[in-house]
């Protein structure tokens, strides 16, 4: 079971520990990112929260989340590769209130840590970072899909306190070495952008509607007079009979 994510935003943390008492010191670096999911995929919360990319018809129920990617020191810190759910934290002050939210908590080895380190300083960011979780069939798992059959959507039973931390077994971190190259060669002109309007073009354009107008009044008027003309003729040639 995969969740491919896109990153809106991503930031880099390095912190230095003080020496200890034996003169050893240490430090760490954390890349943390704002995270939602790619494409049509969703995660249909127990809670009632959606987490899926942002649109104007979810924001009542949309929830954020964050990815946090750490260099693991030992093989034990392995088993804190998660993603947890947090609740809503409502309080009288402001500042001790926190919306829901979802944290992926990633422990990686060092040389993965360094490359993605490396990359990130140079701007060259993960186009999608996929999270790989347990797949269960089981009526006990946190996590299943839904109706979807291309297996897009999925729920999380996070009501029960138990389910509000789930096991990643693996991540990955996608890069667009090229991105494909659309045709934008076409016939018909470009159209124009919505909510603007040409002045310039509109005064052709209703300049050249005024002259078709005063052509075919022209036309008209000739053809009236031709017709006069004929019908003096005619009254002419009747008089003299």
């Amino acid at each position: 079971m995969f969740l491919t994510l896109k990153a809106s935003s991503v930031s880099m943390h390095s912190y230095a520990d003080l020496p200890d008492e034996k003169g050893i010191g240490g430090g760490r670096q954390v890349v943390s990112f704002r995270v939602h999911l790619d494409g049509r995929d969703h995660v249909d919360l127990e809670t009632g929260e959606i987490f899926q990319r942002p649109s104007r018809l979810n924001t009542n129920r949309l929830i954020s989340a964050s990815l946090t990617v750490e260099q693991a020191k030992s093989d034990e810190y392995y088993a804190y590769n998660r993603m947890s759910y947090s609740e809503e934290l409502v309080s009288d002050d402001p500042i001790a209130s926190c919306p829901s939210e979802i944290y992926f908590s990633v422990f990686v080895p060092s040389a993965d840590m360094q490359d993605l380190a490396t990359n990130i300083r140079s701007g060259f960011l993960p186009s999608t970072i996929r999270v790989e979780l347990p797949f269960d069939l089981s009526e006990t798992s946190p996590i299943k899909y839904g109706w979807e059959p291309d297996g897009s959507g999925m729920k999380w039973l996070n009501s029960n306190k138990d389910n509000r931390q789930v096991k990643i077994r693996g991540v990955s971190f996608h890069y667009d070495l090229l991105k494909p190259v659309e045709d934008t060669s076409s016939e018909a002109p470009p159209a124009e952008p919505a909510g603007t309007f040409d002045l310039e073009r509109a005064n052709a354009a209703a300049m050249h509607q005024i002259g078709g107008a005063l052509t075919s009044l022209r036309t008209e008027i000739k053809a009236i007079g031709w017709i006069a003309l004929i019908c003096a003729f005619a009254i002419a040639y009747y008089l003299k009979r």
